[in-house]
């Protein structure tokens, strides 16, 4: 009895978080600013697209919420030990895009899980970058490093252009990691799924194929292969 008695309460509370209603977006789109404590990691989440513009004092770090006025409660940006992380509280439904301009010093690790794509309005300068894109969103940056690590495991595609010395590209999906508009020196690829991988190096090019995706290099940087899987090296031209 007390057995049934515990299933039956796991399926009524089962029903209840199935059956919460989405918040349904309503009027046009307003801008809510929101001051920020200093961070140097991004984590995004959900079908929110989100922007970078660098600012030269951390006193001037905020975001700029764009949504429909009755869902912007929902939307929530949160600096936690340096981590802004930006998601959406709850279930919502509506037919205009939803979008965060961050504005910020030079972050030095963007981790993308939701739908929503990113982008930067202007190159933006740092040492040392982390991506991680899990999610269905696009990731466009442009970018001025010294050293930059990608790891791509979702379906969206990620471009970078811009220039850095040293440049790392796991992909573990089927998502497109193009990055000749970046002038990189030295290039490291490891390719494990079925997208494909572009890179320009000027001194060396190291790349290893796992996977059923295609490697294209450009540069005439020294090419050292390990080719394991049906994904070809090519020469992009």
């Amino acid at each position: 009895m007390n057995k049934i008695s515990l299933a039956l309460v796991f399926l009524i509370s089962l029903s209840m978080f199935s059956c919460e209603k989405a918040i349904k977006g309503t009027g046009g789109i307003v801008d809510e600013t929101r001051s920020l404590e200093p961070f140097n990691e991004l984590e995004l989440n959900g079908m929110i697209n989100a922007s970078f513009k660098q600012v030269k004092s951390t006193a001037l770090d905020k975001v700029v919420v764009s949504a429909q006025e009755n869902l912007l409660p929902y939307i929530k940006t949160t600096v936690d030990n340096g981590l802004l992380i930006i998601n959406i509280e709850r279930t919502i439904r509506t037919d205009k895009d939803v979008l965060v301009e961050i504005y910020g010093h030079p972050f030095r690790s963007l981790v993308c899980n939701g739908s929503g794509d990113v982008r930067s309005d202007e190159r933006i300068m740092l040492q040392k970058l982390y991506l991680e894109s899990n999610g269905s969103g696009d990731v466009s940056l442009d970018l001025e490093a010294k050293s930059i690590e990608v790891e791509l495991n979702g379906s969206g595609d990620v471009s970078f252009s811009g220039s850095t010395d040293y440049l790392e590209l796991v992909s573990n999906s089927s998502g497109d990691l193009n990055t000749i508009e970046m002038r990189s020196f030295e290039v490291d690829v490891l390719s494990n799924g079925s997208g494909d991988v572009s890179a320009y190096a000027k001194e060396s090019f190291d790349v290893e194929i796992n996977g059923s995706g295609d490697v294209y290099h450009m540069g005439k940087a020294e090419l050292t292969k390990s080719l394991n899987g049906t994904g070809l090296l090519k020469t992009k031209k």
